[in-house]
């Protein structure tokens, strides 16, 4: 049994999945896709969606992109990112029985084609909780002000496209981290009986 959880930035997919993988008798190995930016940087295919940003005047960037734009980024992005990503994915289930693969990079219409397992979406619709955890581990803003602008377009712009998208492709979608463990026990349930 594999799951994957995707979904936006500050959700907690990560802590959510290695959490559950510790405290589950199964041999559950957790492939975060984060974690592989560097190994994608050094492609040059990918290293340009890697620093997709960087080249951009951040505040600029922030205060006039439309959703059409971000969205437009982050599919792309994505796309560019999953051969890698099931390169990844094949590798982590040769070493664990099971395996929970979590990342912003899973957009539902990449898990319709890609994936014949189960999972899910978890987002962060509350502005303060994501500045919050964007000032404890910042992504691309280093300053309050442009972190402020980046929580406000994760709201805005990110949660509508997960959203969207999970609507389309039939996937549910969780706001509350304890909800999306209650889906994750209800998965792996099948395989512990």
């Amino acid at each position: 049994m594999n799951v994957f959880i995707g979904g936006t930035p500050t959700s907690g997919k990560s802590f959510l999945a290695l959490q559950f993988a510790h405290n589950s008798k199964l041999d559950i190995g957790v492939l975060n896709i984060d974690d592989f930016r560097e190994v994608f940087a050094e492609d040059d295919k990918l290293k340009k969606w890697v620093e997709i940003y960087d080249k951009k005047d951040e505040k600029e960037f922030w205060k006039t992109v439309s959703y059409r734009e971000e969205a437009k980024i982050l599919i792309k992005q994505s796309e560019a990112f999953f051969p890698k990503i099931l390169e990844l994915f094949k590798a982590a289930i040769s070493q664990h029985d099971h395996v929970i693969i979590e990342g912003v990079s899973i957009l539902p219409h990449l898990a319709k084609k890609h994936f014949d397992f189960p999972g899910f979406f978890l987002i962060n619709d509350h502005y303060a909780l994501i500045l919050q955890r964007l000032k404890e581990h910042p992504r691309w803003g280093k300053t309050e002000e442009l972190q402020r602008l980046e929580a406000k377009c994760f709201v805005k712009l990110d949660v509508r496209l997960i959203k969207e998208e999970a609507e389309k492709y039939g996937y549910k979608v969780f706001n509350n981290p304890d909800d999306a463990e209650k889906e994750l026990g209800n998965i792996f349930r099948k395989v512990e009986e």
